[in-house]
């Protein structure tokens, strides 16, 4: 069976969500591409591995957001992608140092907690839409990746409770949880021996991932805040 052909979700550019995209490298502009084609204005923040992480503090998150905001005229939506090749890369906790669990769990638990914070400053005057991408196998584990299961699956938590206190605002918060390669940005089989193959293929892109964003956008998401989406193709298919 062939991948369906990709729709556009939004037709109307001037009514069209704004959102701004944390993610590095290919997945940050194959993510873009994928919006951009289902009819979402978007910006990749940290599109690129730079020196400068728009992560290290909430003030410096503000100073790429009012970047974007200024080309977009303002965002209705944010989304974080917890990855990039360093997490994905196994290692035995056996032979984990300190600065290895920090790096790899602690790092981006810190980077999310940032995130959230300056989205929740972002969104509360008018509301709007919080999406975490995180590997499914968050849920599940994998060997070697501990520390990445444990930032995403914390911040996986810290989405709902998110979802549950800000409700009020008008903000709706929710995780989508990918295959952990393709979240990653490489070609690698991550998930755990012995699975069975996907039952779905709708493909190794970033394109029914950024339709499925881009659905999650519209007005017949509005009540859906809290839950985790899986989109990887059947292959987990938990709770």
């Amino acid at each position: 069976m062939t991948a369906e052909a990709p729709i556009r979700v939004f037709t109307d550019e001037s009514t069209a969500p704004r959102a701004a995209i944390f993610a590095r490298g290919t997945v940050a502009r194959q993510l873009a591409d994928g919006l951009h084609r289902s009819g979402v204005r978007c910006a990749p923040v940290a599109g690129e591995a730079t020196d400068t992480n728009p992560l290290s503090s909430v003030e410096a998150t503000h100073a790429f957001m009012s970047t974007v905001c200024a080309n977009l005229g303002g965002v209705d939506a944010m989304i974080l992608s917890c990855a990039d090749e360093d997490v994905a890369t196994p290692q035995p906790i056996a032979t984990m140092t300190e600065g290895d669990w920090i790096a790899r769990c602690e790092r981006p638990l810190q980077n999310g907690r940032i995130f959230f914070q300056a989205a929740h400053d972002m969104l509360r005057p008018t509301g709007g839409r919080i999406i975490l991408l995180i590997p499914s196998l968050a849920m599940t584990g994998a060997d070697g990746l501990l520390p990445w299961a444990a930032a995403a699956e914390g911040l996986r938590s810290l989405a709902k409770a998110a979802a549950r206190a800000w409700g009020n605002h008008g903000i709706r918060v929710n995780s989508i949880a990918v295959p952990a390669a393709r979240l990653a940005g490489i070609e690698a089989e991550l998930e755990r021996p012995g699975l069975p193959a996907p039952s779905l293929h709708a493909g190794s892109d970033w394109t029914s991932t950024a339709q499925l964003i881009a659905t999650m956008l519209t007005p017949g998401f509005a009540a859906v805040t809290g839950t985790t989406i899986g989109a990887d193709d059947g292959r987990w298919m938990t709770p």
